[in-house]
């Protein structure tokens, strides 16, 4: 059985790497302030109108924080 996927599950796929790849950059860059940076960067977007944006900036912060919590080997339950 081949298993065949939509055209909009892909590009979730393709928007899910791409958030995990710049919430890694930013953590390499700037360590664990790159997670309190994008939360900023998304309430400041949020109150501008852009939700959507906030939204995805949002999903690079829990990126960026679930990849820390990796790193130090922290369960996610104690943040």
């Amino acid at each position: 059985m081949l298993l065949t996927l939509s055209e909009q599950t892909w590009a979730m796929f393709r928007l899910h790497t791409l958030t995990d790849g710049i919430a890694s950059r930013m953590l390499a860059l700037d360590g664990i302030s790159a997670v309190w940076q994008l939360q900023v960067a998304a309430a400041i977007v949020y109150r501008t109108g852009n939700r959507t944006a906030a939204e995805c900036i949002i999903e690079m912060a829990d990126a960026a924080e679930r990849e820390w919590m990796q790193a130090v080997e922290l369960p996610a339950s104690i943040i």
